[in-house]
């Protein structure tokens, strides 16, 4: 008998608060071990505020978060966190430093020499499609690359568990391809589990096993539940047009419309 991977992430009647304002309420879904999932909603329904609590960031006001079998307590060593701005990448630090700060300035790697650092930073580099372009400063690079660099900057410590908030949502079309086929890569090279926010159908039906839809807010929480069965490793260029993928297009579509349901209270 197959024994069920164990949990990365389980969140149980999650609730957040913006002020007297609650965006998130009775939230709970959980995250196995080596599995993406994406959670869609409409925009404004408190997606980033739901991140934030589980990255750490941010108290909750009720609820519970578990990571890897223990209760949340801070910002987690083996939790990565890419948000949607560049606003990590530090301006007066080079592509290939900043790539070197996410092992830098994380507790558990400073047992790491600085030959070894840079040893990795410019192995990132070059997974990353930036061989080349490690002097560049931040204003010196495309939109495109600053998230690539943002992407290794992730990846370099081995999180087993990465936090993704709408990262490539102010690209264009075919760069935001280019890195959803990237961080693809990436995953199925080496599995983690992944929780990432879009408020794109298309995005979340090419890169994630499960989606949950969430409603809008206030007292947003899960509405629907689909699974994509696509086959991996997955080509976004072929996935997307297959008779399955256009009903499943057309379910999730469908639950998102009726996300603007009345609040719980």
């Amino acid at each position: 008998m197959t024994t069920a991977p164990p949990l990365a992430l389980k969140v149980e009647n999650l609730s957040c608060t913006i002020g007297k304002y609650m965006p998130i309420a009775d939230v709970n879904f959980h995250l196995k071990e080596g599995e993406f999932l994406a959670l869609l909603g409409p925009t404004g329904c408190g997606k980033s505020t739901l991140l934030n609590s589980l990255a750490g960031l941010t108290k909750p006001a009720k609820g519970k978060i578990t990571l890897f079998g223990q209760t949340q307590n801070g910002i987690h060593p083996r939790v990565g966190y890419m948000q949607q701005s560049d606003t990590a990448l530090m301006p007066w630090r080079s592509a290939l430093k900043n790539i070197a700060a996410g092992l830098v300035f994380c507790k558990n790697n400073l047992q790491l020499d600085k030959a070894t650092i840079a040893s990795h930073s410019q192995m990132w580099l070059t997974r990353v499609g930036l061989a080349g372009l490690g002097n560049h400063y931040p204003y010196q690079l495309s939109g495109g690359q600053r998230k690539r660099v943002l992407l290794a900057q992730t990846l370099i410590r081995s999180p087993a568990l990465v936090l993704m908030d709408e990262p490539f949502g102010a690209l264009d079309v075919l760069t935001r391809a280019q890195m959803q086929s990237e961080l693809l890569t990436q995953w199925d090279s080496e599995p983690f589990s992944v929780l990432f926010v879009t408020h794109d159908i298309d995005e979340a039906m090419t890169l994630a096993d499960h989606i949950i839809v969430l409603s809008a807010a206030p007292y947003s929480r899960p509405i629907a539940h689909f699974k994509t069965d696509f086959p991996r490793p997955r080509s976004i260029n072929t996935v997307r047009y297959t008779s399955q993928y256009i009903q499943l297009h057309a379910d999730i579509s469908s639950a998102l419309r009726s996300s603007h349901i009345p609040p719980l209270r």
